[in-house]
């Protein structure tokens, strides 16, 4: 092999191509058909003609419906228009109406009636003829009676308002005497009062009494407000009356107050309402662990006006653990109590004490 000749300097040659395998010849291209020859041709449908009868028969419809619509519209227009035609008529409707005015009618004069006046002879007969002629006046009807509870007020209000003794003696049960009523505060005026309010009345059908309980807020001249309960009764349909006895226990410096004061000899029976507490946590009583405590009260909202013990094995204990009592911890119910200043366990510790619950209300 001929050594490769070097390329002079400055100048750039390619490679010489590297020796290819033969390839094979390539087939003649054949030539192609023209446009218009038969195996290019497709078959194509007839083309309509224009002027065919689909065609116009479609543009005949078109145009019988278009003068339809016409006519149709210039008949509904001239109807609509003419003189007795709906327009016309709505046309009327809407116009005012117009009332012509009317004409003044003729007054007729008339001429006046003489007064006849009667003789005097006649007056009577007129008389006794116009009274025959006048219907009897109903018969009076009867008032409905007063509810029992405003005729329950009606009467507390007079006992609390009355100024002495004397005025406050027909409102009272059981009767008392006037010298009676003048020895304590109801020989007076009471201290102002600044509510009167009714609580639910009771009724006891064996006795046939209605009780009907109000709490009343006196208002002292010194002091703060006190409350009391103040009892008024009916039996049967008699007047209602004040319950005397729970009054003077229960007022202002009242009957209890008095006696729980200070120590004192013999008993005392007294309306109160009646609370039971467990325990008694008073140092100045002997032996508290073995007693347990009851306050007494004028209203079931008021502070206690004093306080009464007694043992805790006593009988009352079980009347609280009784399920058909009504006597019950912590429930403040109106009570009717004996009550005595105990001296006997320690003479210089006497407390109050209650000795008999005679009943569990405040019917005598």
């Amino acid at each position: 092999m001929p050594p490769t000749p070097r390329p002079e300097p400055g100048t750039r040659l390619r490679p010489a191509p590297r020796q290819l395998p033969e390839r094979p010849g390539i087939p003649p291209i054949e030539p192609r058909h023209r446009t218009d020859d038969e195996t290019l041709k497709r078959p194509q449908p007839p083309h309509p003609r224009r002027g065919g009868p689909a065609r116009f028969a479609a543009r005949l419809t078109v145009a019988a419906l278009f003068l339809a619509a016409v006519v149709a519209t210039i008949f509904f227009s001239l109807y609509y228009f003419l003189p007795d035609g709906p327009g016309q008529r709505m046309a009327k409707t809407a116009a005012p109406l117009v009332i012509p005015p009317r004409a003044p009618d003729a007054v007729v004069a008339e001429e006046p009636t003489p007064l006849t006046i009667p003789a005097p002879d006649d007056i009577g007969a007129l008389l006794s003829e116009v009274g025959a002629n006048i219907p009897p006046p109903p018969p009076p009807v009867d008032e409905p009676p007063e509810p029992a509870t405003l005729a329950a007020g009606r009467v507390l209000e007079a006992f609390l308002f009355a100024p002495d003794a004397a005025s406050r003696m027909p409102l009272v049960e059981p009767a008392a005497k006037e010298e009676e009523l003048g020895e304590g505060v109801l020989a007076s005026p009471l201290p102002p009062i600044t509510k009167i309010e009714p609580d639910s009345p009771r009724f006891h059908e064996a006795e046939n009494l209605t009780e009907f309980p109000f709490a009343v807020i006196f208002q002292p001249r010194e002091g703060p407000p006190f409350q009391c309960t103040v009892m008024v009764r009916r039996s049967g349909t008699q007047e209602p009356k004040v319950l005397l006895p729970a009054f003077l226990d229960l007022m202002p410096g009242g009957r209890l107050a008095g006696f729980a004061a200070e120590p004192g000899p013999g008993l005392g029976t007294f309306h109160v309402v009646l609370e039971a507490r467990p325990g008694c946590y008073d140092e100045g009583i002997p032996m508290p662990e073995r007693k347990f405590t009851f306050r007494l009260l004028p209203s079931p909202f008021s502070p206690e006006i004093a306080r009464a013990y007694v043992a805790d094995n006593s009988r009352f204990r079980k009347m609280l653990e009784d399920p058909e009592s009504s006597l019950r911890w912590g429930t403040r119910i109106r009570a009717t109590v004996t009550l005595q200043w105990n001296r006997s366990e320690d003479p210089e510790k006497p407390y109050l004490e209650v000795v008999d619950i005679r009943a569990l209300d405040w019917n005598p």
